[in-house]
């Protein structure tokens, strides 16, 4: 290998390795609050952030049912002592532009590239709905979380979330 081949791949690198370094991620959990598929998965919520708590990493749970409203969303927040910020989607903005039809369902959104790399179920907890495993088997979500982090591609960039479907307007 020349040595200006050697300079410029080594440039390269470095480069790709600071654009990589400079991508934030929102982590957005569209939740319903009297979901009970919901309501199962908030101590796995908490866990996830508690465990891939970053500056690279923001999160938000997002309600997005006409039927919910602040007060309930925050009730629901304290209840179960959700750790990450409630956000109301009263006109599903967010929801529209992941097209989410269920909740709980979480989109890992790349802010710089305006990407989606992840969306689906947080794992495979539920087989369906009325249908709980003992655990969960399949931790798509960590999968993905812990893929961003080691700079590699998200091997399942798509799942499909179980859960209570999203009422549109």
């Amino acid at each position: 290998m020349h040595f200006k081949t050697f300079f410029l791949l080594i440039l390269f690198i470095t480069f790709s390795d600071i654009i990589q370094a400079q991508d934030h991620f929102k982590v957005c959990f569209f939740l319903l609050e009297e979901c009970k598929i919901t309501q199962a998965y908030i101590p796995e919520i908490n866990s996830i952030h508690k465990d891939f708590s970053n500056d690279r990493f923001e999160y938000h749970a997002y309600f997005s049912s006409p039927a919910s409203d602040r007060n309930d969303a925050q009730a629901f927040a304290d209840r179960y002592n959700l750790t990450i910020p409630i956000e109301m989607d009263s006109t599903q903005i967010w929801a529209k532009k992941f097209d989410i039809t269920v909740m709980p369902e979480v989109v890992v959104y790349n802010i710089n590239l305006d990407q989606i790399v992840y969306q689906g179920r947080i794992d495979n907890l539920f087989a369906k709905i009325g249908k709980r495993r003992s655990r969960a088997t399949q931790n798509d979500l960590r999968d993905a979380l812990n893929s961003i982090l080691k700079g590699i591609p998200v091997a399942v960039p798509k799942t499909t979330a179980v859960g209570c479907f999203l009422e549109k307007i």
